[in-house]
This record gives structure tokens, sequence and C-alpha cells, in this order.
């Protein structure tokens, strides 16, 4: 049995960037995380794109949309700081003749989300994307990058000991109780007790939060996969389409790794559990959509990749679009922080929800305490 002040589930990027924030701030709190993988950012960190977003679509002043901005911002300085510059490549948004509409509506919510360099593509600029997508107009998103997530993650890892956080490996949590005001969390390992708890399990963060009878949301998973090319392709920028109503995701777009390989995807299906295998039908289900708009592409140089899965969820039943971010009094559990519904932006996102949870939930009460 452990004893320890605070106590964070799950080692994505978000339970990382959380240990991160707090270590800084609270040294003398030695945060823990608690990992049930060997590696961390085993799930959906580590099926990521990559890609660092902009904010366009996301609903005005909502979580998304604020800390989507307000995450691409801080990266900068956390990625040079972990020796792993942002490639500010920028993306495309692409629109055809009969989609030219869809496409002003996007610039629009991207100016009423105060997005920063975004603009309409310049005639040059179309150009050179009709050598390789079927466009007719186009807006240019400036701060798009792409980050190295594997390596960053290596980084994050190697520096918790400077903030006096600790990563605990191959650690199930089975069930959380709560006596006497502290969560006592049974584990394959051991008992431990923590004062407050912090539950950014991803993909198990709806189950972990059921372990303390909380119930009104439900898991609702969305499979992504990607698909990639040995052929030569457009690698200025990344290219995406004008997303369709009622989409799960933003459509199938190209996609620039840190190596230089070019993906596409993801698409979305619906998934009951959580399994990474890819099925040679998605090549059938994917190539004519990625062939519609990028009519270079060659069949037989497209290949299965690896896929992901998006930690959507329902609220009484219902699609919730935001992050769900609640703690203390909001979910009648005092101490305690939880992080569900945490996909996409939820990568560009990552420190500035760290910074969002230790402002408005733990700052003040830390600051009295330790």
């Amino acid at each position: 049995m452990t004893a320890v002040p605070l106590v964070i589930i799950g080692a994505g990027i978000n339970g990382l960037c959380l240990a991160k924030h707090i270590g800084q701030n609270h040294p003398s709190l030695s945060p823990i995380i608690l990992e049930q993988e060997e590696y961390a950012g085993e799930h959906t960190t580590g099926r990521n794109s990559g890609v660092l977003h902009a904010g366009i679509y996301y609903n005005t002043n909502g979580l998304k949309h604020r800390l989507c901005l307000r995450g691409n911002m801080l990266w900068e300085n956390i990625a040079i700081e972990l020796g792993h510059p942002i490639n500010r490549c920028g993306k495309y948004i692409i629109a055809n003749k009969t989609e030219e509409v869809e496409l002003d509506k996007v610039y629009q919510q991207a100016k009423l989300n105060n997005v920063p360099n975004i603009q309409y593509a310049k005639e040059e600029q179309l150009i050179k994307l009709k050598r390789y997508a079927n466009v007719s107009k186009a807006i240019f998103s400036g701060t798009t990058g792409i980050i190295d997530v594997s390596s960053i993650m290596r980084s994050l890892v190697l520096s918790l000991p400077e903030y006096e956080s600790h990563l605990i490996k191959r650690c199930t949590v089975f069930d959380i109780k709560l006596k006497n005001g502290k969560f006592h969390l049974e584990t394959n390992q051991e008992v431990i007790i923590c004062d407050y708890l912090i539950n950014a399990g991803g993909l198990f963060a709806v189950n972990n939060r059921k372990k303390l009878k909380l119930n009104n949301l439900e898991n609702y998973f969305v499979k992504g996969n990607y698909l990639k090319t040995t052929q030569p392709f457009f690698k200025d920028s990344l290219i995406y389409p004008v997303p369709l109503p009622q989409l799960k995701g933003l459509g199938i777009h190209s996609i620039i790794d840190s190596s230089g390989t070019i993906r596409f995807g993801p698409d979305t299906e619906d998934v009951q559990v959580i399994n990474y295998n890819i099925s040679n039908n998605v090549l059938n289900k994917m190539i004519p959509k990625i062939k519609k708009q990028f009519f270079t592409i060659d069949e037989e140089k497209v290949t299965l990749d690896f896929c992901g899965i998006r930690p959507k969820i329902k609220k009484d039943n219902q699609l919730y679009s935001d992050f769900w971010i609640k703690g203390n009094s909001e979910v009648g559990v005092e101490n305690y922080i939880e992080l569900c519904g945490i996909e996409s932006p939820g990568l560009t996102a990552a420190p500035a929800i760290a910074e969002y949870i230790y402002n408005k939930y733990l700052a003040k009460k830390l600051s009295s305490n330790y």
C-alpha cells in the first residue's frame, strides 16, 4: 500500500502534459502517472497523425476551439524545449466547383474563431495544387503543423524526473473507492491511496469513471484507418477536403509525417471494441475516395499503414461534440478531475488542457496545501 498526494491515470499526451505542468508548478507534489501498457501513448496518442491543428472547425468558444488555439501556440516553446521543433508546413482545405459555398462557410468559421494566418489560396498556389488534386478554390492555414509524436512522447517521459514526476507502467486500475476523502486505487501491483485523482485514461476514461459510480457517459468508438503511398506526391503542405456535414472526422486527407512519408486518411468506422487490425477491405473502400480527390494516385502504390480509435463519447445517449473536462462539484466527487472524449484536436490542445485543469481545479488548492 502506497500513499501519494496526486495520481494521474493514463500516460498519453494529456497525462504527460499534466504531470509536466503540475510538476513544474509544485515539484514537492511528485505526481504519479499510472499506465496500464508497456509504453506511454500506446493507444490514442501513439496512433495519431501528428498534426497540430489551427482551430478552424470547432464551435466558437467551446473547449475544443479555445484549447486548440492556445495549445497550438504553447507547443512552439515545448517542442523546442524537448528538441523536436514543429514543421509549420501549413495545410490547404480544397474545394471543387460544387463545394465552394461550403468552403466559404469554413473560412467564415475560421475568421469567427480568430484563427491566425488563414487566407484564400493565391493563383500560383492553386496552380501547384491542381497538379495533384481536383481543386478550383482553396483556403491555406499557415499555423497548421506536424510534430514527431513518438519522439515527443519519449522526451516527455525522460523529462518526468525533472519535475519530480514518476511513471508506473504495466499498472492496471481494477477499482477505485473513496474512503474518508481519499481515493483508494486497487491495481494489479498494489493499493495506491491519493488525495487528488485525475482520470486521463483516453479510451478507458469512461470505464474508469464508472468505478466511481459516474454512469452518465458512454463510449462511442470511431476507428480511423490510414493508407500510405510510395509514389511522389505534394509535400509542401497537407491537403484536406471540405468536411461533409455530420462527418465524424475531417474527411480523408493527405498527411506528411516527420520522415516525409505520405499517408491518406483517416476514414471513419464505428467499432464496439478496441482492435487495431486492418482488413484489406479498407483498401477497396478508401482508394476510390482518395483517387476522386487526388487524381494522380496510382492504387498499385497504395498500401495499408496503421489505424487509431477516437475516444468519442455519448451523454444521455446523445453524441457529445466537445471535450468533456469536469471536476469537483461538476461531477459530485471532490478532488477528482476527468478528461473524456479527448479526440482531435486533443494532441494540439494537450498543453492547454493541462494549463486549464491546473488553473481551474488545482492551483488554489495546491497552493494552500503544498
